[in-house]
């Protein structure tokens, strides 16, 4: 049995990819903020279903979790699906710009704080950013913020996240584009309609979604490359030995 964390996992996508691993025998691990959402998941889907309640975009609360989480001697995928969008400029109850902190300092935390035993982590943004997307001498956008400057930046830090992890772990950032599952954000009436002709349009089913999300935790090609590093390590040996390929 694996240990599967979803963070985001009482809705859309992570409510689906839950449900995936539920029925598949798994133990999941959901982190989200209703209780009331993970009751009517864990009703419908039986399984071997845990529960953290957090608000992911307090560091406060991600630290409270990663604690709780050391419980599991290892954790084979982290998949990172919160959500909830802000148009304007919000701050937490810690004073840090929200977009920032749960799109990037949330996940960075969790994937730092649990890198000793973490498989897999799939990494639900928009991947690509121009490399002078982070503004360094304004991290909390106080003085020029837009939806397109914050939404780039936290992109950005997303891309170098994965640059000091430790090897061992595989990670991989993945947009399922459009949707047509719920909205989670704070939005003008405009937007929103434009956001809804956009999934009704463009938008995939939640089931058509996971599949390749499901193929990034499922296909572990660690052991072919094990076996790939035993062979190159014979022929080279072959060949310093004798002079020829063996």
């Amino acid at each position: 049995m694996r240990t599967i964390v979803i963070t985001g996992g009482t809705d859309g996508i992570g409510r689906a990819l839950a449900a995936h691993y539920l029925r598949a025998g798994e133990r999941v691990v959901v982190v989200g903020r209703s209780r009331q959402k993970f009751d009517a998941l864990q009703q419908e889907t039986g399984g071997d279903a845990r529960f953290i309640q957090a608000d992911l975009s307090l560091v406060r609360e991600i630290e409270r979790v990663v604690a709780e989480l050391q419980q599991y001697e290892r954790i084979d995928a982290l998949v990172l699906a919160a959500s909830y969008v802000r148009y304007k400029r919000a701050e937490t109850e810690e004073g840090l710009e929200h977009q920032f902190a749960l799109f990037y300092l949330g996940r960075a935390l969790l994937v730092r704080g649990l890198a000793d035993r973490l498989g897999t982590v799939v990494n639900l943004v928009v991947p690509g950013a121009p490399k002078d997307a982070i503004q360094w001498n304004d991290l909390q956008l106080e003085k020029d913020y837009t939806w397109k400057r914050t939404n780039l930046q936290f992109r950005r830090a997303n891309e170098l996240l994965a640059v000091d992890l430790p090897i061992h772990v595989r990670y991989h950032r993945h947009s399922p584009g459009f949707v047509r599952t719920s909205f989670a954000g704070d939005v003008d009436g405009l937007a929103r309609m434009g956001v809804n002709v956009l999934v009704r349009v463009l938008g995939t089913t939640v089931d058509k979604a996971i599949r390749p999300i499901i193929a990034l935790i499922d296909d572990d090609d660690r052991a072919e490359a094990t076996r790939l590093r035993q062979e190159t390590a014979r022929i080279v040996e072959g060949v310093r030995s004798t002079g020829r390929t063996p």
